[in-house]
């Protein structure tokens, strides 16, 4: 398990997890001695065509949460949390709360050849952690994201290593149906490494001393500054390159489109800020060139 910084360790393609048990942490943790952990998960709902192929992938999202829930059972406490506009209230899942409704949209702060009333990434973290009521932890992930059904459970034996901070990189599956009867055979396909950011787990407490900025989703780039504050801010942070944890359906790119790439740009912007702004402490800007693989 390579460990880049003194608070980074990276799991490489093809590394066990057990090597998590090598990394600087003495002794095998007891679940007993942690007591119950409490996470908050917190996504970005929005409505789409009842019909339509992102709506059974939604759905699909949805029950996997509620899957993974079911299986830590009564161990740990596991809320699911809905950040949204106001118009997208309709067919969030009851067993999820509701957030504060968002009011602005990122074509509130700049202008694009094709306009989307897409959120601020800092925006649905902020509103979502103002609903948490005694979370210790957030879990935050795209609406695209699938979970295995036993995610809590490891991310909660991870945390009780040692680790505060954890990202967990996707796998890509081929775009099944979204059936019930074929959900065990998603599970089994064990697809292939997508390197992007889509599944952050960090103290709810560390979020106080995030910089922020106003990337929006549904674009490219969005989640560099969150992972920039992340890499400068964990007592202990584990990246998982290659576990079997988070799943995707399909290897659509819909934010690689041309016509789209003013939102990728404007993204490209924000997470420089971030970069820019943390690296004015010595300490900060050191490890986020070691992260970044700056030699100079």
């Amino acid at each position: 398990m390579p460990k880049l910084t003194e608070n980074l360790y990276v799991q490489n393609p093809g590394e066990s997890l057990l090597d998590i048990l090598d990394a600087g942490i003495q002794g095998s943790p007891s679940m007993a001695d942690k007591g119950r952990r409490r996470l908050a998960h917190i996504i970005n709902t929005y409505r789409v065509p009842p019909a339509s192929r992102e709506a059974q992938i939604h759905q699909a999202t949805y029950a996997t949460m509620k899957t993974a829930r079911d299986f830590t059972g009564d161990k740990h406490d596991v809320e699911f949390v809905s950040v949204h506009f106001p118009e997208d209230r309709d067919g969030i899942p009851d067993f999820f709360y509701r957030a504060e409704d968002l009011q602005r949209s990122v074509l509130d702060l700049n202008t694009f050849t094709i306009p989307r009333k897409l959120p601020l990434v800092f925006d649905i973290l902020h509103h979502g952690i103002e609903a948490i009521q005694d979370a210790e932890y957030v879990v935050f992930t795209n609406t695209d994201i699938n979970l295995m059904p036993y995610f809590y459970d490891c991310i909660i034996n991870i945390l009780n290593y040692g680790f505060d901070v954890i990202v967990v990189n996707r796998r890509e599956i081929p775009g099944y149906s979204t059936e019930p009867d074929l959900m065990s055979i998603m599970y089994s396909d064990y697809g292939v490494i997508h390197a992007g950011f889509d599944c952050f787990v960090f103290p709810v407490d560390l979020f106080r001393k995030f910089i922020s900025n106003q990337a929006c989703v549904g674009a490219g780039l969005v989640m560099r500054g969150l992972l920039f504050n992340l890499v400068v801010h964990a007592r202990k942070m584990l990246m998982l390159r290659d576990c079997h944890l988070t799943f995707h359906l399909g290897q659509d790119r819909a934010w690689r489109d041309p016509a789209l790439k003013d939102y990728t740009e404007y993204n490209r912007l924000n997470a420089s800020n971030v970069l820019r702004e943390l690296s004015t402490d010595p300490e900060k800007s050191r490890l986020l060139k070691i992260f970044l693989g700056d030699k100079s």
